[in-house]
C-alpha cells in the first residue's frame, strides 16, 4: 500500500479524475507530492484541460505554500480548457498560463521552478528540447516529472530521460503510474538565487491592466457611438 501525506494526498486522484486528462493514481499522487514538498514555483509543460495543475496546486496549498504555477502549452485550446478548470477551482489568482513552446516562456519569464512536470510534445526531438531548456534554468535537486515515460506508444519520451539520465544530467528517482520522477543533478547550469517574485507578479499586473484598458476604451467606444 502507498504511504499517503494527508487525506488530500489520498483522495486527490478522486478529486480530479472529472477533470479531463489521462493520468493513474499513482501519477496524481505523484504530482500531489511534488506541490506538497516542491511546490512554491510550479513549471508544467503541457497542460491540457488543467488536470495535473489542479494535483500540483492542491499538493501545494495542503502543505500552507502559496504556489505561483506556470502553464506552458502551444494549443490554445489546451490553454483555454486549463483556465476553465483552474478558475472553476478558483485558483487563476495563483496562475499563469503561456501559448508557445518552453524556449520562448523562458525568454520572457526568468524564473528558477522549485518543480516540474513535462507532458508536452512526446516525440524525441521536443522532450530533448525541453530537457535543453530545463538544464539552463534548473538548480541541482529540482524534482522533474516526465510523464508517459514507459507508455510503449510513446518511446520518444523514454529516450530522451534515459539519455538525459546515461549523461548525468537528471537521476531517475522512481518511476510510478506512467511517469518517471527525476532529480536535476550539478549539470544544471541555473545560479543558486531565489524564485523570483517579480517575474510572477509584475507580468500578472501588467496583464490586468491591459485588460482594463481594453475595457475602458469599449465603453469610451460605445460611449462615442450612441452620442
Amino acid at each position: 500500500m502507498p504511504e499517503f501525506i494527508n487525506d488530500a494526498h489520498r483522495t486527490i486522484f478522486d478529486d480530479t479524475k472529472h477533470i479531463a486528462g489521462w493520468q493513474e493514481p499513482e501519477d496524481s499522487q505523484a504530482l500531489f507530492e511534488l506541490g506538497y514538498k516542491h511546490g512554491d514555483v510550479l513549471l508544467e509543460v503541457g497542460t491540457y484541460a488543467g488536470r495535473s495543475a489542479a494535483c500540483m496546486i492542491a499538493g501545494a496549498r495542503s502543505a500552507g505554500r502559496r504556489p505561483k504555477y506556470y502553464g506552458v502549452d502551444i494549443s490554445a485550446h489546451a490553454l483555454e480548457m486549463t483556465k476553465e478548470t483552474l478558475t472553476s477551482r478558483r485558483l487563476m489568482s495563483m496562475c499563469i498560463l503561456f501559448g508557445g513552446t518552453l524556449e520562448q516562456f523562458v525568454a520572457r519569464f526568468p524564473i528558477q521552478p522549485t518543480g516540474v512536470f513535462i507532458d508536452g510534445g512526446h516525440l524525441y526531438p521536443d522532450v530533448a528540447a525541453d530537457i535543453a531548456v530545463l538544464r539552463r534554468i534548473l538548480k541541482p535537486g529540482t524534482p522533474v516529472i516526465f510523464h508517459d515515460y514507459p507508455n510503449p506508444d510513446t518511446p520518444g519520451v523514454k529516450q530522451a530521460v534515459d539519455e538525459a539520465a546515461g549523461t548525468g544530467l537528471i537521476t531517475i528517482e522512481a518511476t510510478p503510474g506512467c511517469s518517471a520522477i527525476t532529480t536535476s543533478t550539478k549539470l544544471c547550469e541555473a545560479r543558486s538565487t531565489s524564485p523570483s517574485a517579480a517575474a510572477f507578479y509584475i507580468p500578472k499586473l501588467m496583464g490586468e491592466l491591459r485588460e482594463q484598458s481594453r475595457a475602458v476604451s469599449d465603453r469610451i467606444s460605445k460611449s462615442l457611438t450612441r452620442s
